[in-house]
């Protein structure tokens, strides 16, 4: 029996052996070695209780296969995790929850590198923040890849679900599938802090059924945050939503299903961030706001209170108070200053009265002659008495003269501040409601904010409305809770000043972009506000049934400066080589062949916008044309502002893109 008993016992200690983690060293911060599934399993049960939790190093030295596991996921991990290059297979999360991935959440010390997975994250029940990787990450997620399925409702992404301000994901890769209802990005679904050197190789939301909307996904959150209930919002191929920064990123993937969604993007669905350097060679497509690089790029808004008209009005009123309180005072104090120095005058009449009196022989009597002393000093004491009086008399006369001056000068300041009352009664409204000013034309190298630089779409896109090669739209979000993504600063009053910028900056799209029925560009689908300038575009735009069309702006309110456009325009009216209805547009060229307008076309635009107070809106704008002239705007060419030019004199246009020179033959 006892040797029973032993037996038992040595096997159990060897089965414990082979569940614990290896420590490589006896040190205290020596790493954690895996070498095994139930060793990573263990490690996920208990690294949350465990102390050495934090800050631990942990180092995989084997390929792990997690199939028939119910992962779970490892809770909170805020150390180092070295894949050391092997691969973790067989991964599987589905079930009830949120925060879902190989690690829930990554906190700001956590950093994640060289590590492949692959497998499946597809929770049910509320399933927001998903990711390959990471559910939440603040910290580092590098050289890592993932390849599977990845499926969610809010935030899900091939790497990560939600990458907060401090979050840097690095150098990592996706291959397979990400779907979810709203902010789903290949790499990351929400991205607050730096996606850095990624490539997605994963499909987008490509089916029907990834773009629709389950009942149990709608939440007051959705129903304020997105357009439409039953469409996906916000995807990208590299990040659904992107308030951070998103460099040198590449997306080769698919992007959406036709005619569902919005905010579709090949690098990022909406953008308010930096997005710099990127380049999308897969297929965009979306219902609206779809675009090869962003879906929708939201300007950045710094908005300011300042006082209102009734602020205004009761300041100046505390003011007229407490001048005319002033002036109260002044006229008691120069009143006290007389009626003091007139006292003071009777009681010195007297005392020289006396004095004089010492001098003057009383009547009926014979006079003592004074000795000479005598008599001088009654002189003395007399015309002291006199001086004193004199200096009362001027006393009381620049008491006088101060009070006057000072009612005078107080008297101005009431009607100074009466005629201040009456302006603001007659102006209040200029001192009432919102005023917002675009900005985006002075936009400068230090302003990294809503901006999208030198990035390269090759993808084709797709989409009913709001059509770009590189953006779809340049707008605030059309949304129930607009005001929550704009930084308000000082008191709050009725009158609120804002500046608003958003930036395109020498991006290129070669690829066609199709609108099925409004606002295609090139470049930008349409802008409420904004700037696009020193982009290039060379791919096809529009379609026979669309309007507003663009070799680089379908519809733009905004500013368009220093853009070319080569390329085929297609579109039923209002239709044009650079923007199909245009508000600023400037130095800009043109080579392009118009084609099914039937009003309202021209080589640089189809119409104007005359909202713009701008003086000048369009001007420096040449195109080259082959064939019968179309016209600078809507059939009519204007001198200096968009004018015709013949092939040698275009070509000699300083600062002219070399596209311009080049013929590109293709052979069916």
């Amino acid at each position: 029996m006892r040797k029973r008993i032993t037996a038992c016992i040595g096997l159990l200690l060897a089965l414990c052996l082979a569940l614990t983690p290896v420590y490589a060293g006896e040190e205290e911060d020596a790493a954690l070695v895996i070498t095994t599934a139930d060793q990573l399993l263990a490690f996920a049960e208990n690294c949350c209780l465990d102390s050495y939790s934090q800050g631990l190093s942990v180092r995989l030295e084997a390929d792990l296969d997690l199939t028939g596991v119910d992962w779970e996921g490892i809770p909170v991990f805020c150390g180092e995790f070295d894949g050391g290059g092997h691969t973790i297979t067989g991964l599987s999360v589905t079930g009830d929850g949120s925060q879902k991935g190989l690690f829930r959440t990554l906190t700001e010390t956590a950093r994640v590198y060289v590590l492949n997975l692959q497998g499946t994250v597809a929770p049910q029940g509320s399933r927001s923040q998903v990711g390959g990787i990471a559910g939440v990450s603040a910290g580092q997620i590098t050289g890592c890849t993932f390849a599977g399925t990845v499926s969610g409702a809010d935030a899900a992404g091939g790497i990560v679900g939600c990458s907060q301000v401090t979050g840097l994901v690095e150098n990592c890769r996706v291959s397979g599938s990400v779907s979810g209802s709203h902010f789903v990005g290949g790499v990351a679904g929400e991205n607050a802090g730096v996606v850095r050197g990624c490539v997605n190789e994963a499909a987008v939301n490509t089916t029907e059924q990834q773009n629709q909307v389950a009942l149990s996904d709608v939440t007051l959150e959705t129903l304020t945050g997105a357009e439409s209930l039953n469409n996906t919002t916000d995807t990208g191929g590299i990040a659904g939503v992107n308030t951070g920064v998103v460099r040198s990123c590449e997306n080769r993937g698919d992007v959406g299903y036709r005619q569902m969604g919005y905010n579709v993007g090949g690098i990022a669905g909406s953008q308010s961030g930096y997005l710099v350097d990127c380049v999308n060679r897969g297929k965009v497509q979306g219902r609206k706001e779809a675009g090869g690089i962003v879906g929708q790029l939201e300007p950045v808004t710094r908005a300011e209170y300042s006082k209102d008209a009734l602020q205004m009005l009761q300041d100046q009123l505390n003011t007229l108070n407490q001048t005319a309180g002033q002036v109260s005072g002044h006229l008691q104090s120069g009143v006290t200053g007389v009626s003091d120095g007139l006292d003071s005058l009777r009681s010195q009449a007297q005392s020289a009265r006396d004095a004089a009196a010492a001098l003057v022989p009383q009547p009926g009597e014979q006079p003592d002659l004074p000795d000479r002393d005598s008599l001088q000093a009654a002189k003395n004491n007399l015309t002291s008495r006199i001086q004193t009086m004199n200096q009362t008399v001027s006393g009381m006369s620049a008491a006088v003269q101060g009070s006057v001056d000072a009612l005078t000068s107080d008297l101005q300041a009431i009607t100074d501040q009466m005629n201040a009352i009456n302006h603001t009664v007659s102006h209040a409204g200029d001192y009432l409601g919102w005023e917002f000013t675009d900005v985006s034309d002075e936009d400068t190298p230090d302003d990294l904010t809503a901006k999208v630089e030198n990035c390269v779409n090759e993808g084709e896109v797709f989409a009913d409305w709001n059509a770009g090669g590189i953006d779809g739209a340049m707008a605030p979000e059309n949304d129930l809770n607009t005001l929550t993504s704009v930084e308000f600063y000082g008191e709050k009053s009725l009158h609120l000043y804002g500046q608003m910028r958003a930036v395109l900056l020498n991006c290129s799209n070669s690829a066609p972009v199709y609108a099925g029925k409004q606002n295609a560009g090139g470049t930008v689908g349409w802008t409420a506000m904004g700037l696009a300038r020193g982009c290039v575009n060379t791919g096809d735009v529009g379609s026979e049934s669309a309007d507003r069309v663009g070799g680089i702006a379908g519809s733009s309110a905004g500013f368009v400066r220093e853009c070319s456009a080569k390329c085929r325009v297609t579109g039923d009216s209002q239709t044009g080589g650079i923007a199909g209805r245009g508000a600023v547009v400037t130095d800009c060229r043109a080579l392009v062949q118009l084609t099914g307008a039937r009003e309202q076309y021209g080589a640089v635009l189809g119409s104007r916008d005359e909202s713009t107070g701008e003086e000048n809106p369009v001007q420096n704008n040449f195109y080259l044309h082959a064939g019968q002239d179309p016209g600078g705007i809507d059939g009519v060419s204007y001198e200096g502002q968009a004018q015709p030019l013949d092939r040698e004199s275009f070509l000699a246009l300083e600062g002219l893109p070399d596209l311009f020179r080049t013929v590109t033959l293709t052979f069916v």
